[in-house]
């Protein structure tokens, strides 16, 4: 055995030698001539009958490692194709030669080029398959490439007569060609695929691609093709295509795999195209997944025939972006210019506006918080030039927007979006306002749009409406919210526009810039206060129109930061409203036309257990009302509480204040203090002054409030000064009329004051007016009528100074009003240290005073007067109280007028002392006595002493008639009269003297006309009994008498002295009693 192996060894190896040497001279032979062997092999393997043509410029022959055909400027043409290779290697099928057949193993190609090329002067036929077939010299092939490129050439304008449709260049890889049963296969790396579609090149030739890709894998399997002339075209594969974005460092990788099949020449391709990965945002990575499963189908000739590409079918696509989840339903339809539009629904399961958009991470937290989850539905239509939705639906907190937008130019992007609502319950929104915490959401990477580093190339306009909204316990119709960068902005900031067509009666708006410190301006026009006040303060605080404007910054980081860092100003304009001052009380309401609120400050926030918001500033505050007009400027802060429910608090703010009411106008200023909480107001260090047309008055003190929200109560320490205390009685109508000028000039006044609900108390009062002190205390209680008590201590009063001349008592006057004392109830004490009346001086005088049920009663008084006692009184039934001294008043008011009576007396008064203390240039000397009881219906001053009746009497004790000249004809035992009154004439019928002259007489005194007429009879020692009358005027009264005979011897020795005793004697009651 091992000797047969061994010769056959010895046999076959001369012969592999020979067989080795034999090719090797061959090679080496066709070698000498590449130019020939190059048509050769062009020659041997063409096959023009298939379409398939081989031609080159050179070829060279090798046979190790494995036999090969070497050549370089290959060119390769079929009727749909053209290849062209710098340089390229085929290895023959070694084996099918030695059978006689041409068939190419593998091929190695150098920069190829492959063109598919459109038939000349044909169409596109659907229905026309396609005629293409690989010559079977070329079954199961291996190919390798290096930088190649594949075009697909459309006829075209340029001076070629082609241009490209698309084009793949540095192409690298392997494939295997299909053929004999067995299944082809490629893989691929290409350096750049463009897209130009069907548009011409310039003119001079070069065109523009339309989209370009870079570094992308491609791999095929299970290839499978027949193109024959009578049977139905077969293509079928399994293709993957692979490339990274170009989103930066870490960019995710694009995969798209498709499987591939044929159905009675239709081409349905099922495929997946996916996105996985993180790209680069800003520095920060951002995880991206995209699936996107699609279908689609077409006659298998239109693909090489230049036909529109047929429509992609989109089922169930995911897509993921950080947080963010939606799916995708939709197709992808190529026009005849190959340009794609993808048109579908977008269903948003999560969408995070605040993730992408700078501006929205600027807002409120409650509103980051709704724009961080929406959900919805999104119809669109995608194109490379726009975007177009329309349709949409987003859901957000509950709240569902209806809407459409999009992007109009990619060129110069804007994302619009316009959607509305019915129904927007800002609640949800602003949960801060029903005081429930809220964070704002936190997000790994920093916005798409907007920031720092904001892509300025990015616009946006997102326009948000709804027929109604509500927030908190308002609600307003016609509500619009339109999000825009700011374009008065230099850098790159967000303008967000609010508008409110409709808020209760009126209008609003609002300008919002976000930012780390936002700004914000607020107008408003036509408001109903009374629907915007009441909610919040649980009841009609304030009715009336509403006008204003504000403008002011703040940190919207959270509701605290917000409202601890408010800055700026506003002012607000209320018209024809009122003003209630007691939540308990609805009467209590104060009209007005205009009522002005302005402020100018900034915000803070105070610490300690009880914090509060803090605004510092000038606050200014003007009312304007029937009556008149009023101003308040505050210069300090004004604070509310952090949380419960609104107060407001002031500690020592400096207060500055005007009023004008009536003809009457003030101002003052002082430190005020306000707690809300605690219903309490204090003003403290006031000053300021009281202004009429013709008076001024000034006043310094303190004022404090309690209660303020029921029943307030009022307490004040307060000192008033003037110097025409009675122009301003004349202003308030409070001024009597035929008052003397010279009186109620003077007053300075201060006291302590409480006042409430049931009580107006007056206390340690003390002052002065005119020349008169006064003391005492006065206290008003609450009741029907209201009840009144005082006790009052006077200095000096000179009652003279306050009434009316005597030449003026029968003049007209205006009438007294009486109705008072029936609204009215007083219990009270006055003492007057010394009080003049008729130039009788009243020392120590006191007297209590009544008013009940329309009577005022003064009774009794009591007095010393002149080393004697005034006093009396008035006995309820009306008659003189016999025996007992005593005087006072009574005055009833009735319908015709006052229906007063006054008793008055005076006993043992020192008569020289009394006349003395009077200034009487007569002086009259004696121990007197007077008694007078007067009554009288009074309408008016006028009727003093006309309506008056009553008696008079009065009787003087051992007196001189004339004390400056004593003598015997001046003494006098007794000097008395008594008389009636009645209608303003006093009538007398026993007038008496007795001593150095005796006297009897009678007469009249009219006291309305100033005259009188009195009869006498006078005797003396030695003297007969002589009458004289006395008449005319009582200023400078006329005497006369019938004397003849030794009547008139006896007057002429008398003399003058004696008349003028008769004078005095008819004078002595006046001149007790004339003022």
């Amino acid at each position: 055995m091992k000797r047969s192996t061994s010769i056959l060894l010895y046999v076959l190896l001369p012969l592999f030698w020979a067989l080795v040497l034999a090719l090797g001279f061959f090679i080496y032979t066709f070698n000498q001539d590449p130019v020939g062997l190059a048509r050769s092999l062009s020659a041997r393997f063409s096959a023009p009958e298939a379409g398939f043509v081989l031609s080159a410029d050179q070829a060279s022959l090798s046979l190790f490692p494995r036999p090969a055909a070497s050549v370089s400027g290959l060119t390769i043409r079929t009727p749909a194709m053209t290849l062209f290779v710098d340089e390229g290697t085929v290895y023959p099928d070694f084996w099918a030669l030695f059978h006689g057949e041409t068939r190419i193993a593998g091929v190695r190609l150098l920069k190829p080029t492959l063109l598919l090329e459109p038939l000349t002067g044909t169409t596109p036929d659907a229905t026309q398959q396609p005629r293409f077939s690989i010559p079977p010299q070329l079954a199961e092939m291996d190919i390798d490439l290096e930088d190649g490129t594949i075009a697909s050439l459309l006829p075209g304008a340029n001076k070629s007569g082609i241009h490209s449709q698309w084009r793949m260049s540095g192409i690298s890889g392997s494939a295997t060609v299909p053929g004999n049963g067995e299944p082809g296969e490629l893989s691929l790396s290409v350096g750049k695929m463009e897209w130009y579609g069907n548009t011409p090149p310039e003119k001079d030739g070069q065109a523009t691609p339309i989209q370009s890709l870079s570094n992308v894998d491609l791999e095929i399997s299970d290839l499978e093709y027949a193109f024959p002339a009578d049977a139905a075209a077969m293509l079928r594969f399994k293709a993957t295509c692979a490339m990274p974005l170009s989103f930066g460092e870490g960019s995710p990788r694009f995969v798209l795999g498709v499987a591939a099949r044929t159905t009675q020449g239709t081409l349905a391709i099922d495929g997946v195209a996916s996105l996985d990965g993180t790209f680069s945002l800003k520095r920060q990575s951002v995880p991206v997944h995209v699936l996107l499963p699609f279908t689609t189908e077409a006659p298998l000739g239109s693909l090489f025939q230049g036909a529109p590409l047929p429509q992609i079918a989109i089922k169930g696509a995911s897509l993921k972006v950080e947080g963010d989840q939606a799916t995708l339903d939709g197709r992808l339809i190529f026009g005849a210019d190959y340009v794609p539009t993808l048109r579908g629904t977008l269903a948003l399961k999560h969408l995070s506006l605040p993730r992408w958009f700078g501006f929205a991470r600027d807002l409120p937290p409650g509103v980051q918080v709704a724009l961080d989850n929406i959900s919805g539905t999104l119809p669109f239509e995608l194109t490379p030039q726009k975007l177009v939705a329309s349709s949409v639906t987003a859901t957000t907190l509950n709240t569902v927007f209806t809407g459409g937008g999009g992007v109009n130019d990619f060129s110069n992007p804007v994302i619009a979006l316009h959607l509305a609502t019915k129904d927007a319950p800002l609640n949800r929104v602003f949960p801060e306002v029903e005081n429930k915490a809220v964070s704002a959401p936190s997000y790994k990477v920093p916005p798409l749009l907007g920031g720092d580093d904001s892509n300025t190339a990015v616009g946006y306009d997102i326009h948000l409406e709804a027929a109604r909204a509500t927030l908190w316990k308002w609600a307003a119709n016609g509500v619009s919210v339109r999000i825009t960068p700011d374009p008065a902005s230099r850098t790159e900031q967000t303008k967000v526009a609010i508008r409110c067509g409709s808020l209760y009666g009126g209008s609003a708006q609002g300008d919002l810039i976000p930012g780390d410190v936002m700004a914000l301006n607020l107008t408003a026009s036509g408001v109903n206060v009374d629907s915007l006040f009441s909610p919040v303060a649980g009841y009609p605080v304030l009715k009336g129109t509403l006008t204003g404007s504000a403008s002011f910054t703040a940190r919207p980081t959270s509701p605290a930061a917000f409202l601890s860092s408010l800055k700026g100003k506003g002012e607000a304009l209320i018209e024809k409203g009122n003003l209630s001052l007691s939540r308990a009380k609805k009467e209590k309401n104060l009209a007005f036309s205009q009522l002005r609120v302005a402020f100018q400050g900034a915000g803070s926030r105070t610490q300690g257990t009880q914090p509060r918001y803090a605004y510092t500033g000038k606050w200014q505050g003007s009312l304007t009302t029937p009556a008149g007009q009023s101003s308040l400027d505050l210069t300090g802060a004004l604070q509310f509480p952090t949380s419960g429910p609104f107060n407001l608090f002031a500690d020592a703010v400096s207060a500055s204040g005007k009023l004008s009411a009536n003809g009457i106008g003030g101002q003052a200023s002082g430190k005020l203090s306000l707690n809300t909480q605690a219903n309490t107001l204090e003003a403290k260090e006031l000053s300021g002054q009281l202004l009429t047309k013709d008076a001024s008055a000034s006043f310094t003190g303190s004022v404090s409030g309690t209660r303020l929200d029921a029943n307030p109560a009022w307490d004040a320490s307060l000192s008033v000064s003037t110097g025409n205390l009675r122009a301003l009685l004349a202003q308030w109508g409070m001024l009597p009329s035929s008052l003397p000028q010279q009186a109620l000039r003077q007053a300075q006044i201060k006291a302590k004051i409480r006042a409430d609900e049931s009580i107006l108390r007056l206390s340690e009062l003390e002052g002065r007016v005119d020349d008169t002190r006064l003391a005492g205390q006065i206290e008003g209680t609450k009741g029907t009528p209201p009840h009144w008590t005082a006790k009052l201590r006077l200095g000096t009063l000179r009652l003279g100074d306050y009434l009316p001349a005597s030449s003026k008592y029968a003049q007209p006057s205006t009438p007294w009003q009486t109705e008072w004392l029936r609204k009215v109830q007083l219990d009270g004490d006055l003492s007057v240290e010394r009080l003049v009346i008729a130039r009788i001086p009243h020392e120590n005088l006191t007297v209590p005073v009544t008013i009940k049920n329309g009577v005022l009663t003064a009774d009794p008084i009591k007095a010393r007067v002149a080393g004697g006692t005034a006093g009396g009184g008035v006995r309820a039934g009306g008659a003189p109280r016999q025996g007992t001294a005593g005087a006072g008043l009574r005055a009833e008011g009735t319908a015709g007028g006052l229906l007063a009576r006054l008793r008055y007396t005076l006993s043992a008064v020192n008569v020289l002392t009394l006349c003395k203390e009077r200034g009487q240039e007569q002086l009259l000397s004696g121990t007197g006595s007077l008694d007078a009881d007067v009554s009288g219906l009074l309408r008016s001053g006028a009727d003093i002493p006309a309506a008056l009746s009553g008696t008079l009497n009065f009787v003087i004790r051992n007196g001189e008639l004339d004390a400056k000249k004593p003598g015997p004809m001046s003494r006098f035992s007794s000097l008395s009269a008594s008389g009636a009154l009645s209608k303003g004439i006093l009538t007398t019928r026993d007038l008496n003297l007795s001593g150095g002259l005796s006297v009897r007489g009678q007469g009249s005194i009219n006291l309305i006309s100033k005259t009188l007429n009195y009869a006498l009879n006078v005797t003396g020692p030695g003297i007969p009994e002589i009458p004289v009358r006395y008449y005319g005027s009582l200023d400078a009264p006329q005497r006369s008498f019938h004397a003849t005979g030794i009547l008139a011897n006896v007057f002429n020795s008398i003399g003058s002295g004696v008349l003028n005793i008769l004078d005095i004697v008819v004078s002595a009651p006046l001149r007790l009693l004339a003022p």
